[in-house]
């Protein structure tokens, strides 16, 4: 009853002196404001999925040439390429933030990976695991 009697006269009272002022340019801006910022997000959301994929396919090279070098080592040299293959999702982290990885990314990638840190990205195998560096960066 509160509400009804006292606080909506107010807020019509504020909307009907916007309406005659902007003549309903003020809800126009925000509605072109909101829409733009909803294409910007998915083009944004698009390039981070290609950014993951490449990333994806960059551990799937490292990964690869790790298995080449085991292979390739004679067999007194093969414990070390071999550890390196057993943890090489670290190693390929590592190396990521070597080559500053994170600064790859842009503000709003971070800025998306910050925000939703339980996010899965579903067809790009690897990046689920090092992204946690990558969110503190």
């Amino acid at each position: 009853m509160l509400l009804v009697k006292f606080i909506q006269p107010v807020v019509q009272r504020v909307i009907n002196w916007e309406e005659s002022w902007t003549h309903g340019m003020l809800a126009l801006i925000i509605v072109l404001v909101m829409g733009t910022d909803t294409v910007m997000t998915m083009i944004s959301v698009k390039k981070f999925h290609t950014t993951t994929k490449q990333w994806d396919e960059r551990a799937m090279a490292y990964r690869k040439k790790l298995e080449k070098r085991l292979k390739d080592a004679a067999p007194e040299e093969r414990p070390t390429p071999k550890h390196y293959l057993h943890d090489w999702h670290h190693q390929f982290a590592h190396r990521l933030n070597q080559e500053g990885a994170s600064k790859q990314l842009s503000w709003n990638h971070r800025r998306l990976l910050k925000s939703f840190p339980k996010m899965k990205v579903t067809d790009s195998k690897y990046f689920n695991d090092y992204k946690k560096g990558l969110k503190s960066k």
